[in-house]
């Protein structure tokens, strides 16, 4: 290992040129917002998201677009049989006709007027069945996508914010897009029913009338767009206002807050950004909406303009019932021809969210290492037995211009136990990432008896093969049981290991808790809290209760007193028997366990040794721990 140490050393000094071109430009950060679209593009994308809320829910969205096509139907049949209605009373009036058209068109309205009341009654439920189903899907696609994409996403602030874009409109502008597009057809059938009349007594004013339509469709569309673009503009002010309300409210924050009396501060900070994005949403939906209630305000004119030309101009000769729908269609027309408008902005901003949800659906997945299918198909060995090399890695974190590890070279043997030990930032926690294939290498590989993490492992082996305490473990609000079997869900006898995992760390708690191991932990879910110590050892019985190859310790005693780690210390060899473990160590007495240890700074490994060699060398380490030293002196 001493040969490998100074080639290390060797490679970085003959790279050290080499490293300075790679880190003079920062890393490329990953690319989440997508480029502004044109309207036509926008379109597609609304064409896109509305074929998947169909696909996802077809029985009830069938059902909802038929009663819907009904609905509109019915409209323009009623206004036709109106005016056959009207003619057959003023026939009976003048010239003492028959009653019988009278009765049966009075009966074929009557039929139309409920089954449009039917139809009415049957929609709502419909529509909920359809949007509670789709809305569903949708969300569940986004929830399924995150974890398929690289950690180094997680790292970048627009993956937060295209995240929120997707995520928040799950429930409604997804399934909104169908009734929004079923209330154009509603609707458009009623402008046909009504345009037909009008046809009947002038084209011309039907022209009119389509041409108006035209220009009101074009700015609703691109007016909701617009609004949409302004929203997506906002989605990282808006998380910071959240973030400084989240502050005032969430367990964890609002003690330091109290104490610091920050209150008016945050409520300031929350309104100043509510405020801006509040005013600037509201001038993007006036400027819209002046526009849009300019063409229509022309279509008003129009229509009052057009029923003048009818009731004044000698030229038009039509029936009694003829002349009555036709007011009603020069009027009514209006209603359907807002709607159509309405719906269509509606569409323009959900033609928006569709373009950020299938962008945020199409980002690159982390788990697609290689196009070549006979790649990345082999499992971690099991059991290890040679260990695990690391040659030349270099990673940069996206948007740095230092790399975090530069051409690092290091050994694990198989079942050894290794301490890993240095400065904050000197690459420590950025080489376990890499380790448990969390990230991957810019350059480099990283093999496990021969086997190629890049290459060769398929990635979801290559995670089973490790488990982890990280310094910042979660604390899950579930039953105790279930808090240290989450690392192997799929396990038989699992009440009997998970008891001995909690033994064996000192977690078996299970005498203070009411339920025992069906105990709810966690006080936000409305369970019974525990101190930091006791959910240390839990997240340590869960690393345990993995019996997985390779385990990593970061810190693992940190929220522990002193007899609780000494016990941990000194049971340290038993519970890693026949494992190979690497423990991340900022005190360093634990490093006195290991088998040996690795001093990182800058990146790379500078020393390597048992403790009482690299006391004896006199080195870095025997630095540091002599720093530590003092204070229990």
């Amino acid at each position: 290992m001493a040969l490998l140490l100074k080639e290390n050393s060797m490679i970085s000094t003959k790279n050290s040129d080499a490293s300075a071109d790679h880190s003079a430009q920062p890393k490329p950060n990953p690319v989440f917002r997508a480029d502004h679209l044109g309207t036509f593009k926008q379109f597609l994308n609304l064409i896109w998201l509305l074929s998947l809320v169909l696909k996802v829910a077809p029985a009830p969205a069938l059902l909802w677009a038929f009663t819907s096509l009904i609905r509109s139907l019915v409209l323009p049949i009623n206004l036709w049989i109106t005016k056959y209605l009207v003619d057959a009373v003023v026939d009976v009036v003048r010239i003492g006709g028959s009653l019988n058209p009278v009765f049966t068109y009075l009966t074929f309205l009557l039929a139309g007027l409920f089954v449009q009341r039917l139809v009415g009654w049957i929609d709502p439920w419909l529509s909920g069945r359809f949007q509670q189903t789709a809305g569903r899907e949708l969300t569940r696609l986004v929830i399924v996508k995150a974890p398929r994409l690289s950690l180094e996403q997680f790292e970048h602030t627009g993956y937060y914010d295209e995240l929120r874009r997707a995520m928040s409109q799950t429930e409604q502008k997804g399934p909104d897009i169908l009734d929004q597009v079923m209330s154009v057809v509603r609707n458009l059938a009623s402008l046909i029913g009504y345009g037909a009349v009008l046809w009947v007594i002038h084209p011309f004013i039907l022209m009119g009338v389509v041409g108006l339509t035209g220009i009101s469709v074009w700015v609703a569309m691109k007016g909701g767009q617009d609004v949409w673009s302004v929203l997506s503009r906002q989605t990282f002010k808006r998380r910071l206002a959240d973030y400084y309300g989240a502050i005032l409210i969430n367990r964890n924050t609002a003690k330091e807050a109290r104490l610091y009396d920050l209150k008016q501060y945050l409520i300031d900070r929350w309104t100043k950004l509510y405020w801006a994005s509040r005013n600037e949403l509201r001038r993007e939906a006036i400027r819209v909406d002046l526009k849009q209630f300019g063409t229509y305000g022309i279509a008003v004119l129009a229509s009052i303009g057009a029923l003048y030309y009818i009731a004044t101009s000698p030229s038009v000769d039509a029936s009694p019932g003829l002349y009555t729908i036709l007011f009603q269609a020069v009027s009514g027309i209006l209603d359907p021809m807002y709607l159509i408008v309405l719906a269509l902005r509606q569409l323009g901003e959900s033609s928006g969210y569709a373009s950020d949800l299938r962008h945020f659906l199409d980002l690159p997945e982390y788990s697609a290492l290689s196009a070549d299918l006979k790649k990345n198909t082999r499992c971690f060995p099991k059991p290890l037995r040679h260990g695990i090399v690391v040659k030349n890695v270099t990673y940069t974190y996206p948007g740095n211009e230092t790399p975090a590890l530069r051409n690092l070279n290091l050994e694990i043997n198989a079942g050894e136990k290794v301490a890993i030990v240095g400065e904050n930032g000197s690459g420590k926690t950025t080489f376990v990432r890499l380790l448990l294939g969390l990230y991957r290498p810019d350059s480099g590989t990283i093999l496990a008896d021969g086997l190629d993490y890049r290459d060769d492992i398929e990635p979801h082996a290559l995670y089973r093969a490790f488990s982890a305490v990280m310094q910042s473990y979660v604390r899950y609000n579930l039953p105790l049981a279930e808090n240290i079997a989450l690392s192997r869900v799929q396990t038989e006898e699992q009440q009997h290991a998970v008891h001995r995992a909690a033994v064996q760390v000192g977690a078996d708690i299970t005498d203070s808790l009411p339920q025992g191991y069906d105990t709810l932990i966690g006080p936000e879910m409305g369970g019974v809290d525990l101190s930091g110590g006791q959910w240390q050892r839990v997240a340590l019985a869960r690393a345990f209760f993995r019996n997985s190859e390779v385990i990593v310790l970061d810190e693992p005693t940190a929220a522990l007193d002193p007899m609780a780690e000494l016990a941990i210390f000194e049971r340290f060899r038993e519970l890693a028997a026949g494992r190979t473990a690497l423990m991340i160590a900022h005190r360093l007495g634990i490093a006195r366990l290991a088998d040996r240890i690795l001093v990182f700074r800058g990146g790379t490994v500078v020393e390597e040794g048992t403790h009482d060699q690299l006391l004896r060398e006199g080195g870095e380490y025997a630095e540091m721990f002599e720093s530590q030293a003092r204070w229990y002196r």
